[in-house]
Order: C-alpha cells, then structure tokens, then sequence
C-alpha cells in the first residue's frame, strides 16, 4: 500500500515518490554545529542540543539535500509516512529546529515563501572518532538491493556508520523508514519540559460566529484573527492557525474530534455581536479530550469605535485564557500520571501566583529547583526560581535581598540563554533591575516583555512600579489601569497595581486619594504585607493612633521579621522625587510601632 499525500494543487506526494537520499557522512559539520548520525546527535561548539526526534529526522533530511528548495509535502511525507497531518505540524516542527539551533543557526534554514525550506550552509565531513557501545538493534528495515544486508544483531550505530560511508544513494523510503525506526529507539530519558507543556497549553481557536443585525461575517473573521494573535503571543503556548481550525471546524461539531484532528488539548469557541460602537464577545473554554466545557465567560466593550481605539478585548481574553491554561495544566499534573518534572512546574507556577501569602515563594521554589534538575534547559524553570526569588525580596520575605538578588541573576542569565525571546524571563530581568534600583534597565525590559506579550497583565503593572521609580508619578495611573482592564479578577496584581498607584499619589502629596487605594489594595489581597504597611504609616502620620495599630498588627502577622530598616533595603527608588516621601514613609512606620 502506498501512502499519498494530496497537495493544494490536487497533486500528490507519497513516500515512494520522494527522491533518493544521498549519504551523509557519518559525522558532518556546518559552522559551529555538528550533525553526529553515530551517536544520533546535534551538538553546538561541543555542546549537544536537545532535539525531539522529528526535529532532528528533519534536519537530517535538510542536511542531505543542502541548497536544495524542499517542498512542504515532500517534507511531511518524510516525517509522517503514515499519517496525514496539516501544515502547522511541519511549522512547528521548523520553530522548533530553528529554536533549538539558536541565532547562530538561523542562517541555515532557510523559508522559501509558498513552497517549503532550503537548508543553505557549507558541509564539512568531520572524523566520527570512537563509536560508542549501544544496545543490539532490532531487525532493521529493509534497504535497497544495491546495499548488503546487515545482521540483524549488529548494533544501530554499526549499522549508520557502515551505511553511511558507502558512496551510494539510499532511496526516500528506505531511509525513512531507517529514520523513523531510530526515531522510535530515541532515548527517552531526557526531558523537554518546555515542550510538552507548549503541548499541554495547545489550543484552536474555532472562527467566531457572528450574532446580530450589526455583525458581519468580515468583522466576526477579524476578531478571530486578533484574538489568534494575541493569544499566540502568551509564552509557550501553541494556537493552531485560522484556516486550520476553520477548516477543522467545517468537518463536523464535535470539539473532541476536532481537538484529536489538530492535535490541541483545548477548543476555543464563541459568538461575536457588533451594535454601532459596542462589542461584545462570548467564548466557552472546551476540554478536547472530554468535549467539557471548562470555563466560559462574556467581554463587553462599549465603546471601542466611539473612543477610535482598537477594542482591547482580544488582549483581555489572552490575559485569561493564559489563567485558565495555568489553572487547568496545574490540575492535570495533580491528578494524572504525567511527567513529574512537567507536574513540578506546573505546580509552581500555581504558587508564585499567590507567592504574598507567607512561605508560598518558598515552596515554589523547591519546585521548580526539582524541575530543573529533570530538565537543566527548561527556560520556564529557571525563569520560575528567578522570580521566586525576587518575590521574597518584594514581599520582605527575605533578610538577605543581596544574596536573593544573586540567585536570581543567575537563574535570569540562564533562562535568557535557553530561549532568547521568553517573555517571562525579560520581565523577571525587570523585576532584578528594580531591585538593584537600576529603573531605566528595568523599563527597557518590562517594555521588551510587553513587547513580546502586550497582554500580561504584571508586566503592565510592574511598568507602573518603574515608572514611580523613576519619579514620573502622572504616568502611574494609566499603566495600572492597563493591567486591571487586562485581568480585574486578578487579585494579587490588582493589589499590587493599586497599592503603586497610591504610592504615586502619596509622593505628590495627595495622603486622601493615596489611603483609599491602599485600602482597596488589601481589601483586594489581604496577603499584601506592602498595602498594610501603607495603611498603618498613613493612619500614623495622621494621628489614626488606633487605626494604625490595627493595620500593624496585620502586617506583623504576614511579616514577623518586618523592620523599618528592611523596608529601606527593599523600598523601590530613592532618587531625589521619591527622597522626601520615602522618609514620610519610613517616619510614619516608627511612628505605627514598626521596630527600627
């Protein structure tokens, strides 16, 4: 039987119709990387990289045809001989070699627009030195007549190396058939943990479906298009393209077939209504594995076009679902038997949201150092320790900020260099450069954050802290509401939002405004130690004896170490704006009977 494969043009490309594969050396190197198929690994400058094992059956099959324009379902039916996949498969697949070969290595794999990819670098043939022991292989598949067979005991890597020298072509499909038996024979001890949560935080997002007189299908399209974007843009996570999911839908109504069909683990579904400048959108969060509907919820906006400013619900809904994702991969690790280290961070992550909440950082980060020891290259690991870190710097949880501080560059430095374009590691950057008072770096990185994901909703407001660092206290307030309108249930940013806003408010001298949103700060999240803090120095300087022991004694409660000379270390600015308002501060919590 042969396995076909229809292309947009009605042609169609089967494995036996693939051209011969030339050999490859058994080691073979191209600039600083070297493709080892002996010991079936890439290494850069020494260093191997972790591949998926169709990530590097892919390279394998770009190294051989080097300058050659390979086509799109040529390569798919390579990689998948036996199944029929859609595009997106093979995108990801490319993202994922380019992500692991680093910036170094994008010169190599080449996009040619509308047909496929051209792999453009100088081969060189480098020495396989000692081949090392293996396990004996199973029968291998069968090879063309021009080649002898081999025994069926020989080991795997025996076999490659022997293969590969011979100076013949080895055709399409039994090479295919060689790669994929390795493939299945890949260790499978190490861990990408990144990657298979990008698996467990796959979605499609199906086409909205208009309501309402208003409501064209051309506006409907866009909005699915905008919330595609934006949601695509939350850190690791993977949204199946429109025309995919479009299509997908077209097929039938069962979510849980068209979850199976995309490969995602959650449907996104909705409705869209236009009436003259109101929007409103509603969407129902759907397990593709049991068809349940998780979460559902409705955006309003009234006044997206009378205010000529892009609706903003696209990016509030990507605030969400980034929640829900969170939420659901957390009560997936807990109750099934998945990966531990993937079960480990999602149980991080789960704590660092209430990291106020005494001990909480602690243990987030007793997780997430189990999660690094599984997996070393998980940039999300080390991007957690970081701000687990840095979290009880903010929340005064520490006695030693410095040392913290240090832990946390180093955890930062290292997710950075795993993947260079990790939101949450540039915005846990910010975040250090608060903390070693170096505002204008830490602007630079919240706004490469924001750049990144415009719709995470602590960058926004950690954007706002800077900003008061830096003494620009008018422009606090607007930073703020962006991250409240992104994600208001939120209740630890949108504590942590108001109790900077107030702060801005007390430095300009407006002690009224300041007190009522410090007590909208902890009335929102009564972990936040900083808004009582707040509370209890206000009150005390205006003679709010009572109130002011009060507000102390719960911030004793979260903080019992807490001084006075500890918030010096830890207050957020201190240049020339903020000198006179920080001693107020600092004068007001002695004055509460916090110790000196």
């Amino acid at each position: 039987m042969k396995l076909r494969r229809s292309t947009a043009g009605g042609a169609s490309v089967g494995l036996n119709d693939l051209p011969a594969m030339p050999a490859l050396p058994p080691v073979v190197a191209f600039g600083p990387y070297r493709l080892d198929s002996v010991r079936f690994e890439v290494t850069h400058q020494g260093q191997p990289l972790a591949l998926r094992p169709k990530v590097y059956a892919l390279l394998t099959y770009l190294v051989a045809h080097p300058g050659r324009a390979l086509g799109k379902q040529e390569l798919m039916a390579f990689l998948w001989p036996s199944v029929v996949v859609t595009e997106d498969s093979l995108v990801q697949c490319v993202a994922d070699l380019r992500a692991a070969l680093g910036p170094e290595g994008a010169q190599f794999v080449t996009t040619m627009p509308r047909h496929g990819y051209r792999f453009d670098g100088v081969l060189e043939p480098k020495d396989a030195g000692a081949l090392p022991a293996a396990p004996q292989a199973p029968e291998v598949p069968s090879v063309p007549a021009a080649q002898a067979p081999e025994a069926a005991t020989t080991s795997r890597a025996a076999i490659v190396a022997r293969r590969s020298y011979r100076p013949v072509a080895l055709g399409a499909a039994g090479l295919a058939a060689l790669v994929l038996t390795l493939v299945a024979l890949w260790p499978q001890s190490a861990v990408d943990a990144d990657r298979a949560f990008r698996r467990e935080r796959s979605l499609a997002v199906l086409p909205l479906v208009p309501r309402g007189s208003q409501t064209t299908q051309d506006f409907a399209e866009a909005m699915t298009d905008e919330l595609i974007g934006d949601i695509a843009r939350l850190p690791g996570t993977t949204v199946i393209a429109r025309a995919s999911a479009a299509t997908a839908a077209a097929q039938g109504q069962d979510l849980r077939r068209v979850g199976k069909l995309l490969d995602v683990a959650y449907v996104v579904t909705g409705t869209v209504s236009r009436e003259e400048e109101a929007v409103k959108v509603d969407l129902q969060f759907v397990s593709a594995d049991t068809g349940a509907v998780l979460w559902s919820e409705r955006w309003h906006q009234p006044d997206a076009e009378a205010t000529a400013r892009r609706s903003d619900i696209p990016l509030r809904v990507a605030r969400a679902l980034d929640l829900q994702l969170t939420s659901a991969a957390y009560k997936a690790t807990a109750s099934t038997a998945r990966s531990p280290v993937m079960a480990s961070l999602a149980r991080g992550d789960q704590l660092l949201r209430t990291s106020t909440a005494p001990g909480n950082a602690m243990k987030a980060r007793a997780a997430y150092q189990e999660a690094i020891s599984a997996d070393p290259a998980s940039a999300r690991a080390w991007t957690g320790l970081a701000l687990s870190h840095l979290s009880d710097i903010q929340t005064r949880q520490t006695t030693d900020p410095g040392q913290q501080a240090e832990l946390a560059a180093e955890a930062i430095q290292r997710a950075l260099a795993i993947d260079p374009d990790y939101s949450v590691a540039h915005y846990a950057q910010g975040h250090l450069r608060i903390v070693r008072e170096d505002p204008l770096g830490a602007l630079a990185s919240y706004e490469r954050a924001l750049a990144l994901n415009p719709s995470d909703a602590w960058s926004h407001a950690r954007l706002a802290q800077t900003l008061l660092a830096l003494g620009r206290f008018d422009e606090v307030a607007a930073a703020v509401e962006r991250g409240r309108r992104l994600s208001p249930l939120e209740s630890p940013q949108v504590s942590f939002g108001r109790a900077v806003a107030g702060a801005a408010l007390f430095h300009k001298g407006q002690d009224d405004a300041a007190y009522e949103q410090f007590q909208a700060a902890a009335l929102s999240n009564p972990n936040n130690a900083t808004a009582w803090a707040l509370i209890a120095a206000v009150d005390a300087l205006h003679g709010r004896t009572d109130a002011a022991a009060q507000a102390m004694a719960r911030l004793k409660a979260l903080r019992p170490q807490a001084t006075v000379s500890l918030f010096r270390k830890t207050v957020v600015g201190n240049g020339p704006a903020l000198q006179a308002g920080n001693e107020r501060y600092f004068a007001g919590l002695l004055k509460a009977g916090l110790p000196p």
